[in-house]
């Protein structure tokens, strides 16, 4: 068997309590788990963003959602201070990789808005009737990948043109 972890806060409890050896289980488990989540030093911006899109888009609550995207935020920031401070990684890859999770992010904040706004509200569609095309510019230190620990991001939001959707509840 390999080496096992040791607790300050399990050990503690399933040496007062026997029935408790399960859940102190579970917590040097969910350590491991988060270490080895730590110990990822970099993530490559497509995967992250396809990882972050695939989990936001699997659900059908835009709470929910704002909830998962807050989550994932606050875990990644983790892995990325944890490769920073603890691993001495170089100051450009942590600022690409803030930036990479900023985008991821918005990405996946986009493409979630869009979706509950077309189940509500139908297709935007232009003038003339064909389906509105949409973008998301991001400026600044995010735009030149950039980002540390306390900016803020700068995005424009651009459209094709005037027009409305398609559904019931136009816009």
């Amino acid at each position: 068997a390999g080496a096992r972890l040791v607790s300050p806060i399990a050990l503690p409890v399933a040496d007062k309590d026997p029935a408790a050896a399960p859940a102190a289980d579970a917590l040097r488990d969910m350590q491991l788990r988060l270490i080895a989540t730590l110990d990822r030093q970099k993530q490559e911006r497509e995967a992250l963003r396809d990882d972050i899109c695939s989990q936001v888009m699997a659900v059908d609550n835009e709470r929910v959602v704002a909830r998962i995207l807050s989550g994932i935020r606050h875990r990644e920031m983790l892995r990325i201070a944890y490769a920073d401070i603890v691993r001495g990684q170089q100051l450009e890859t942590v600022t690409t990789q803030i930036s990479f999770l900023a985008d991821a992010i918005i990405e996946a904040a986009v493409r979630s808005a869009w979706h509950f706004q077309q189940q509500k509200r139908g297709i935007p569609r232009l003038s003339g009737g064909e389906r509105a095309r949409f973008a998301v510019l991001a400026l600044g230190k995010l735009g030149g990948e950039e980002l540390n620990y306390s900016s803020d991001i700068d995005l424009i939001f651009i459209s094709d043109g005037n027009g409305k959707t398609d559904g019931e509840r136009s816009v």
